[in-house]
């Protein structure tokens, strides 16, 4: 069985955790082609990864050429499964004697997936808005990731601008404006003088952030590090990793802190309230509440007996719930179910694709994918919330 791994993005944590994957799936013994689009550092990073793949030049619009790529390298390969990351795959799976499999890390209308067979959500509140908005139960399967880095040697504070006596707090991520960095920021002027943070990420909001630490009279105690591709060594050096996001489906960070035996700190927004028990494998805070973001931070702080239960607790729920092997071994047996499974009948296939399109005809989110719509965003900031009302989405039964 030959599965085919379908994403187009730059870097992030959907890509990072797509090369994990594919090099995660290729030791546990799963045959697998990467089809990526050309961005110089995903090439790379799947490069190094050891899969073969197949680089193509996507397009904006209609692509015609892009596609045509595309489907020319499917016919060289014959998957036996697709894979297809986020909107921008699944908008361009092509249907074959293959099996196609759209996964989300995130809350997405699914018209964008009414080419695909089966749906994989990577936490449950994803696979609640899948069904929710009509999939068939019986076609969506919950499959997490996992938190593994490759071992790295601890980084050097010196090397960071950071004094060995500090109290060191990291945070990764790109800076989208959901990740919420600038709370973070803000949290630092209540926090003690040998708090410093490490913030290592990327985009276009990093001349904000910066610009919003001198503000708030802390730019001395904040390193920007840009990206990097060295999370293990970083999350070996800090005391405490924070994850301030207002909008998280999943937060693959606090899987891979908990891996390497770092104590979390985190916003109470989607992913990290599945994920974290509050006071035992990590702490939860109110998101966009500096002075709250900074009275957990000052617990784990003040209290070694804390920090070291959030340590051993976290990496226990790691091991049995997010391992390597754990995850790899749910795939690989997700993967023959669905290729032993009957597939769609010709009408089925038809009734899906024609409301597909009836959905893909009406109003689109204008936010830039990935990003979560507005509606969301409000949801996601409030600490009480507790399901996605998808407001101003189609309801339509997809068969």
């Amino acid at each position: 069985m030959k599965v085919a791994q379908f994403i187009i993005g730059t870097h992030g944590g959907a890509e990072r955790f797509y090369v994990k994957l594919l090099s995660a799936l290729g030791d546990y013994g799963v045959d697998q082609h990467a089809i990526h689009n050309s961005d110089p550092r995903l090439t790379e990073a799947v490069r190094a990864s050891g899969v073969p793949a197949t680089a193509i030049s996507f397009a904006k619009g209609r692509d015609r050429a892009g596609r045509q790529q595309y489907r020319e390298a499917l016919a060289a390969i014959k998957p036996d499964i697709v894979v297809h990351w986020m909107n921008r795959a699944a908008r361009r799976a092509e249907m074959g004697s293959h099996i196609n499999v759209g996964r989300l890390g995130g809350f997405y209308p699914v018209r964008y997936y009414w080419r695909c067979d089966h749906l994989i959500a990577n936490t449950p509140q994803i696979l609640d808005d899948i069904t929710g908005q009509g999939w068939p139960a019986h076609a969506a399967r919950m499959l997490s990731n996992f938190g593994e880095l490759a071992p790295q040697p601890v980084a050097d504070r010196a090397s960071l601008g950071v004094p060995e006596d500090a109290f060191m707090l990291l945070a990764m991520g790109r800076f989208d404006p959901w990740k919420s960095f600038d709370t973070l920021i803000s949290a630092l002027k209540h926090l003690p003088e040998k708090t410093m943070l490490c913030l290592a990420g990327a985009g276009d909001r990093a001349t904000l952030f910066e610009a919003h630490a001198v503000r708030e009279g802390v730019s001395g105690r904040v390193k920007f590090l840009g990206w990097r591709d060295d999370q293990a060594a970083l999350l070996g050096a800090c005391d405490l990793c924070v994850v301030p996001s207002y909008h998280e489906p999943l937060g693959n960070v606090i899987l891979e802190a908990w891996s390497l035996r770092a104590p979390v700190v985190a916003a109470a927004s989607e992913g990290p309230r599945w994920l974290i028990s509050h006071g035992e494998t990590g702490l939860l805070c109110e998101p966009r509440n500096a002075a709250d973001m900074a009275a957990k931070i000052r617990e784990v702080q003040d209290s070694t007996a804390l920090r070291q239960r959030l340590i051993e607790k976290g990496h226990a729920k790691w091991a049995s719930s997010f391992s390597k092997e754990v995850i790899c071994k749910q795939y690989a047996g997700f993967f023959k179910d669905v290729r032993t499974e009957s597939r769609p009948s010709s009408p089925v296939r038809l009734s899906r694709m024609l409301k597909g399109l009836a959905l893909q005809s009406r109003s689109r989110p204008s936010q830039k994918e990935p990003g979560p719509s507005q509606d969301r965003l409000a949801i996601a900031s409030n600490p009480g919330f507790a399901t996605h009302d998808g407001a101003g989405r189609s309801r339509l039964r997809i068969l």
